[in-house]
C-alpha cells in the first residue's frame, strides 16, 4: 500500500506543483490549503506524513514550553 502524505500549503500553485511531484513518487498524495481542513484530515485518515509550511502549523517543543514559563 502506498505512504500517504498530507501537503498543507496556502499557495495553490505551489501545493498543485508539490502534488504532482509526490505523486511521480509514488506517494498517495491529500492536499489542505488551511490548517483547518489539515488538522481534520489527519484525525479522519490514515495519513503518513505530513509536509507543511511552518507558518501554517503549531506545535511545541521543550524548549519553548519552559521559554513559556520563563525558564532559560
Amino acid at each position: 500500500m502506498k505512504k500517504q502524505i498530507l501537503i498543507l500549503n496556502d499557495n495553490l500553485n505551489e501545493l498543485k506543483q508539490l502534488r504532482l511531484e509526490f505523486i511521480h513518487l509514488g506517494y498517495g498524495v491529500i492536499t489542505a490549503h488551511e490548517p483547518e481542513i489539515a488538522k481534520e484530515l489527519i484525525e479522519k485518515l490514515n495519513i503518513d506524513f505530513v509536509l507543511a509550511k511552518p507558518e501554517l502549523i503549531e506545535f511545541s517543543t521543550k524548549q519553548s514550553k519552559s521559554q513559556d514559563k520563563g525558564d532559560k
